[in-house]
């Protein structure tokens, strides 16, 4: 009886979902130093997203950009999988050093939403942006990052949502010499590379 009455719950709230707007991406291929990046079958592994792109490239100011655009199918663990994908616990087991959270910004087409995270990586400051889609959204908005914690867990049963998979699109810059410098010039590089598409039904 419990199962039912939640599967109930959610079917209730999914079926009136509708389609969020999709991100394609133009890769700045001619930049300087572009490379292209490829992640170990171990790290692929553990992700279990259908799809990646993981390139870097230096802009014409010198500064340095890395790029994680990970995409997971809707399925039973995909909640957890897309909202447990957070800098400070990915980029931490690389030897990355959080200094501290800064105050998200929204920037580009559609008015794209990021986290924005402040690294030391071997005495080298690098600003850390990430932002989360999902396929289908509810007149609330978009899931909650960090969904892992049982608090938005929560929050997310309430609101009827589940299992619909995501984008992570987390974006490193290097050489920036301040936080307000690399909200500019990640302002200016998501308008080159990114497109939204309008969502719906």
């Amino acid at each position: 009886m419990a199962e039912a009455t939640k599967e109930g719950w959610f079917w209730w709230h999914e079926r009136a979902l509708l389609d969020a707007p999709a991100l394609s991406f133009t890769w700045p291929e001619g930049s300087a130093d572009y490379r292209e990046h490829t992640f170990s079958q171990n790290t692929l592994t553990q992700l279990r997203c259908r799809a990646y792109k993981n390139p870097s490239w230096t802009d014409d100011d010198g500064r340095e950009w890395k790029v994680f655009y990970l995409d997971w199918a809707p399925g039973r663990v995909s909640g957890n999988l897309v909202g447990g994908h957070r800098p400070e616990v990915c980029l931490g087991s690389s030897g990355w050093k959080l200094i501290r959270m800064l105050p998200p910004v929204n920037v580009g087409p559609g008015v794209m939403h990021f986290n924005h995270y402040l690294f030391d990586r071997g005495g080298r400051m690098v600003n850390v942006f990430q932002g989360l889609w999902e396929p289908r959204v509810s007149s609330a908005g978009q899931r909650l990052l960090g969904e892992d914690h049982i608090p938005t867990r929560f929050k997310n049963a309430l609101a009827g949502r589940r299992h619909l998979g995501g984008v992570v699109l987390e974006i490193a810059l290097a050489g920036a010499h301040t936080p307000e410098e690399a909200v500019s010039a990640l302002e200016k590089e998501v308008q080159r590379i990114v497109r939204v598409e309008s969502g719906g039904r």
